[in-house]
């Protein structure tokens, strides 16, 4: 869910973070510059009988309301910021000469331009109106020295309560914007959190359900996938279109022990980028352990659909391997198990794992159905 300020911006605005987050803090402040000023123009022309005050803030009222606009239809967000500062700094100079100059009681909201400066438009500026600020001032002081006079132009009786009206409009000018702010960084850190949160559980699925070296799924992943793939299967009647294909890698051991370990595991994140060329994309392909995969095949309708995918894999396993430290040669065999009306995932991988058993007693580099009689074992096309 978005801020509601974010209805006031073009969608331009909210592609960076940091100009949204200024965009934002300007929207606000013009409110609350449009606000207050309209109040005290209310209160001035009514109850104090103040109308050159009244329209000075009537007039900071509008121009706030106007930039607020123009920055909904596309004003860039420091043109925006700069106008505001600057509509603040006129309208209590304007106070200011009709208030007695220096002795003003709006004086003291010179100070607020440059802090609105340091939240709308960053430290550089904020010095600037710093200095904008302390010029005017001496400018004041130069012109009364001069003989020029500011006449106070709300009545005398009013002096005592408008004494007060002037801190309080600090306060909102000041605190208001930084209240505002604060809330803002805290609904950013707030989903800053919540997206770390995201990113940690994410990252804790995958060394969860992902082998660290092939990136393919792991044991328990392909466990639960298999589980759920039967029960959707048996769910539409028939649970032998679900197939799984165990395989074991032939001559591993031996690339080991000749070329590392480092070869050893570069080879198995070879072979099982192989495996994912050599299978369809809906196929699930993990590594259970060691040198060990699994192939979970889904809409098998007979027999020939699974062999069809372990002749492929024996072909893309059976062509020499180009690793840093050498070329390696392994085989892989393959033991085919289907669904059943009744089995587990579990008792269908142990189907698998005897039809594998069978194709590595019978001469390695082949498949074999734990369907068949036993002792049947195909070689690969070719071999």
């Amino acid at each position: 869910m978005h801020p509601w300020p974010d209805r006031l911006l073009p969608d331009a605005l909210r592609e960076d973070a940091e100009v949204l987050r200024r965009a934002r803090l300007t929207v606000l402040f013009g409110l609350v510059l449009v606000g207050t000023a309209f109040g005290y123009a209310l209160f001035y022309g009514l109850v104090v009988g103040y109308p050159s005050g009244a329209r000075i803030l009537a007039a900071g009222g509008a121009c706030g309301a106007l930039v607020v606009a123009a920055l909904w239809l596309g004003l860039g967000v420091r043109a925006s910021g700069l106008a505001l500062t600057a509509t603040l700094h006129l309208v209590v100079v304007g106070l200011m000469i009709c208030e007695g100059g220096v002795r003003a009681l709006a004086t003291p909201l010179l100070s607020t331009p440059p802090i609105i400066a340091i939240l709308l438009l960053g430290r550089r500026s904020a010095v600037a109106w710093i200095a904008l600020s302390v010029l005017t001032l001496i400018a004041f002081g130069v012109a009364e020295a001069h003989g020029v006079r500011f006449p106070i132009r709300y009545p005398a009786a009013w002096a005592a309560r408008m004494s007060v009206g002037s801190p309080i409009g600090q306060v909102l000018l000041v605190t208001l914007p930084l209240f505002v702010f604060e809330q803002l960084r805290a609904s950013a850190q707030a989903r800053a959190d919540a997206a770390r949160a995201d990113a940690a559980s994410a990252a804790l699925t995958r060394m969860a359900y992902e082998d660290a070296l092939t990136g393919l799924a792991n044991r328990a992943r392909f466990l639960e996938r298999l589980g759920a793939a039967l029960t959707r299967a048996r769910g539409g009647g028939d649970a032998s279109r679900i197939a799984v294909l165990l395989l074991d890698l032939d001559g591993f051991k031996a690339v080991n022990d000749t070329l590392g370990h480092a070869a050893g595991d570069e080879l198995l994140a070879a072979v099982s980028a192989r495996l994912l060329d050599a299978t369809r994309g809906s196929d699930l392909v993990a590594r259970l352990g060691g040198d060990e995969f699994a192939v979970l095949l889904d809409r098998v309708r007979a027999d020939a659909d699974a062999i069809t995918v372990a002749e492929r894999v024996l072909g893309a396993v059976s062509a020499p391997f180009p690793l840093a430290t050498g070329r390696a040669r392994v085989g892989v065999s393959v033991g085919i198990a289907r669904g059943t009306a009744d089995g587990t995932g579990a008792a269908l991988l142990r189907d698998a794992d005897a039809a594998l058993y069978r194709a590595k007693a019978r001469g390695k580099g082949c498949w074999a159905l734990h369907a068949e009689p036993a002792g049947t074992c195909a070689l690969a096309a070719g071999a």
